[in-house]
């Protein structure tokens, strides 16, 4: 059956003709392409909105879809170039990263200013400091 086929299994209580029901099962593949587009969208929309309220949704889009592509697209690299026998440690071991990751980019959106205002901080100047307090005290 393809992923996006329209499945007839639930059965009307009134009637005993089938209702259709929308089952979307998407492959590994399908999920890895639409990390992508999710990453290739909304970084740069929420590059352009922040700072607001409307780049939260999209920082959350960016806190799943990142690890994940991390995820399928290092463990993937990993399976082709890692030795035999370290093949699957190294899978694990890059899951296991991913969600370590996923874990802090969910922190910093829920605690902090969210990953879109934490890159963008980057490239921002840093407070100038008065100079009476700058300066060391003489004693």
């Amino acid at each position: 059956m393809h992923p996006l086929a329209v499945d007839a299994t639930y059965i009307s209580p009134i009637s005993d003709t089938p209702r259709f029901t929308l089952r979307l099962e998407l492959t590994t593949f399908q999920k890895f392409n639409l990390s992508a587009i999710v990453m290739g969208v909304g970084i740069p929309v929420a590059w352009v909105l922040a700072p607001s309220v409307l780049v939260f949704p999209i920082d959350l889009a960016i806190g799943i879809a990142l690890p994940y592509h991390m995820a399928h697209g290092v463990g993937d690299v990993a399976m082709d170039y890692a030795p035999m026998h370290l093949r699957e440690m190294a899978k694990k071991l890059i899951y296991l990263i991913s969600i370590l990751a996923a874990l802090g980019f969910l922190k910093i959106n829920l605690c902090g200013p969210g990953i879109t205002m934490s890159v963008k901080s980057l490239w921002k100047k840093p407070a100038k400091k008065d100079a009476a307090a700058a300066a060391p005290a003489k004693a």
